[in-house]
């Protein structure tokens, strides 16, 4: 069963995506349909940090364990959350800079 969609594109991207669609031999609106298959199969099997950017996704997690988890909003060991790391941090960056 097929349902219609209507879309509003840029005059610009449209023109473009007309071009790819033709250059593979298929229309627009196959290109589209294959293109939401894609993402719906895709998306069904994503794991939370997926929808990242790779580079992102690479990056996330690799400050578990350090001091910055402490800004996070979680208190720390000693019960501490981010006023008074704020704080701590600015004394910090004071005495090193004197």
């Amino acid at each position: 069963m097929k349902k219609e969609l209507t879309v509003q594109v840029d005059a610009e991207v449209l023109d473009q995506a007309a071009a790819h669609a033709k250059a593979r031999g298929v229309s627009l609106d196959e290109l589209v349909t294959r293109y939401l298959a894609a993402m719906a199969s895709t998306a069904s099997q994503e794991k939370p940090g997926d929808e990242l950017p790779p580079i992102t996704r690479r990056l996330a997690g690799s400050l578990k364990g350090t001091d910055a988890e402490r800004f996070t909003g979680h208190p720390d060991q000693e019960g501490r959350v981010d006023a008074d790391l704020k704080e701590e941090y600015y004394r910090y960056l004071e005495k090193k800079h004197r």
